[in-house]
């Protein structure tokens, strides 16, 4: 009794250590550079995640995760201390958009403390990569053969290292991290709302976060599908926010930008969208300030966005770099999903001219067809764009936003989807191309951020500066049309079950069972495995969630069993035997 009580005290102390970190970097930068609460969480969390990844590559992680954590608790002693802030300061702080946040993060705490990992990738890769680093507290290299996407930049998962190396290691911190910081991005939407009594603007916007949140995958993941297209909304909102300050807007899509390049290869391209946003927006700053004869504002505007370019730019070529150092000559080329000529040349080659041209066929019947989900979403966001665009009209006489924002979803839509086609052709071996693996799941990424896109403009550009008649009619409007939408959504596409997974409808599934069978077993790595498993079972997964469980390749996995004693003389070589299927053929020889 006495050792529970213990322990969940110590457990406790490490999420409160944790959270008053975060406010001390939150309180610093509210205090010495007036940010707006609501762009707060996402900035600090981007920010830990470049130092991090700094750290992996100079070899220092849990040593960086250390002064991370004291950093932050020096900072909110340090404030408290000298009395800077005050309470009046705290009303500010704690604004309705906030207060959602962390309803959000006590809701992803208590959903996902004991959830497991469940989905493929999880195995083959996202979830494996974490698991590595908390167990060495580096970055893979040559030596660590478990790891198959040598090539994949560390960017969530050195998060997610960061956190659980504080609150403490399990799928289930894993995916509360991962979760957190997805909410910090849907937060940024709130900071537009100026006005905190506008009920409906809280609504339309609560509902269309948990869109966003669940459309592209399962929550109940470390996969980075809904990942990128959040983190690329929330940069466009903090530009969009504060673009009549290019300065501030740049400097805090700095660790934005860098940490979306840092993800995934995908990360690139949204990080390029975003990167025109800014250098829109400077643009029109600079005309503005040439007019009003403020040329020297203009140098200072120039330096900081290159350096918002720059910056991401060199992370991104560190990474490369630092995959040629620690992995075997040729990797970055030849690595599977590698960002390299050698490797599209070899996997465009591999491909016949039918199979090309079959691949470019199926593809082109996917965008054309009204079944694809992505077109059903982009059309319901040119109809909600052109209502809003008729109102603008009607009440406000401004059109150019929305406009804009309509021309650049959907050619943001149709770049992406040409980038889609020349990754079947380029990047995937040909079983994949030829049924459009993972196409759903990567179109709902780019809808996710459209969709984002016309939030921003929706929220930026009508809630709060038209008369109170007016406004009533006007919002009531758009809000009901984005909810009943949102809503619709939610409901056809059976978005709720994204949430989490019922524990009882994954009972007997192989990752459980593999727990089972490991209870009381230690020094996996070292030992030789030999896995029995049903036919039915799938074997690539089962190969990818050994490597996971067992953190090494020294296994092998069967699903038949010949003779008895063919099977008792390969087990005498194993030092382990998984059986995680109990069938027939197993019982009778066991």
């Amino acid at each position: 009794m006495i050792d529970s009580f213990a322990n969940a005290l110590f457990a406790a102390s490490r999420y409160l250590l944790l959270v008053l970190s975060m406010f001390g970097y939150g309180l610093f930068l509210y205090k010495r550079f007036n940010i707006k609460a609501e762009l707060i969480p996402v900035t600090v969390f981007s920010a830990i995640t470049v130092i991090m990844y700094a750290a992996g590559l100079l070899n220092v992680m849990y040593s960086a995760t250390l002064l991370v954590l004291a950093a932050g608790l020096f900072l909110f002693a340090y404030l408290i201390a000298t009395k800077n802030i005050r309470l009046l300061d705290f009303k500010g702080i704690f604004t309705p958009g906030i207060i959602v946040f962390l309803v959000g993060c006590a809701a992803v705490f208590f959903l996902y403390r004991g959830a497991r990992l469940y989905h493929y990738d999880n195995f083959s890769h996202w979830g494996l990569i974490v698991k590595h680093m908390w167990l060495k507290n580096r970055l893979p290299n040559f030596s660590d053969t478990v790891i198959s996407y040598k090539t994949y930049p560390p960017g969530s998962a050195v998060f997610i290292y960061y956190i659980t190396k504080i609150i403490g290691k399990s799928e289930g911190k894993m995916l509360i991290a991962q979760n957190i910081l997805l909410l910090s991005c849907a937060l940024t939407l709130f900071a537009f709302i100026k006005n905190k009594k506008r009920v409906v603007s809280y609504l339309v916007l609560a509902v269309s976060s948990f869109f966003m949140l669940t459309l592209p995958l399962s929550l109940q993941s470390l996969l980075v599908d809904t990942l990128l297209p959040l983190l690329a909304v929330a940069n466009a909102a903090v530009m969009v926010y504060y673009r009549k300050d290019i300065l501030k807007a740049a400097a805090l899509s700095l660790p934005l930008i860098t940490v979306t390049v840092l993800i995934k290869d995908s990360g690139i391209l949204f990080a390029v969208f975003n990167i025109m946003l800014l250098l829109a927006l400077a643009a029109a700053d600079c005309y503005r300030q040439i007019k009003s004869s403020k040329k020297d504002r203009v140098i200072k505007v120039v330096a900081v966005i290159l350096i918002a370019v720059i910056f991401p730019i060199a992370c991104r070529y560190l990474w490369e770099q630092h995959v040629e150092m620690v992995f075997p000559a040729g990797t970055k080329y030849t690595s599977r999903h590698a960002l390299s000529v050698e490797f599209f040349k070899k996997v465009f080659f591999d491909k016949t001219d039918e199979e090309r041209q079959e691949i470019t066929r199926l593809f082109h019947q996917k965008i054309f067809s009204l079944e694809n989900r992505g077109n059903q979403l982009l059309i319901a966001f040119n109809l909600i764009l052109v209502l809003a665009l008729i109102l603008n009209l009607i009440y406000r006489k401004k059109v150019s936003g929305v406009l804009l924002t309509i021309l650049a979803g959907n050619i943001v839509y149709l770049v992406f989807q040409i980038c889609l086609l020349f990754t079947y052709l380029l990047g995937m071996p040909v079983k994949e191309a030829l049924y459009l693996a993972g196409y759903d799941r990567y179109n709902d990424s780019i809808i996710c951020y459209i969709i984002g896109l016309g939030i921003i403009c929706i929220v930026s550009n009508t809630f709060d500066d038209i008369s109170v008649n007016k406004n009533r009619l006007y919002n009531i409007i758009i809000g009901v049309s984005i909810i009943a939408a949102c809503v619709f959504g939610v409901n056809q596409y059976s978005l709720l079950k994204r949430v989490i997974t019922p524990n009882s409808a994954l009972k007997n599934s192989l990752p459980v069972r593999y727990d089972k069978v490991l209870t009381g077993v230690e020094d996996l790595s070292s030992k030789k495995h030999l896995i029995y498993v049903s036919k039915k079972e799938d074997r690539n997964y089962m190969i990818h969630l050994s490597r996971y469980k067992l953190f090494t390749k020294n296994f092998e996995i069967i699903q038949s069993i010949e003779s008895e004693e063919a099977f008792y003389d390969k087990a005498s070589r194993y030092d382990y035997l998984l059986v995680l299927s109990d069938d027939k053929e197993i019982i009778e020889i066991l």
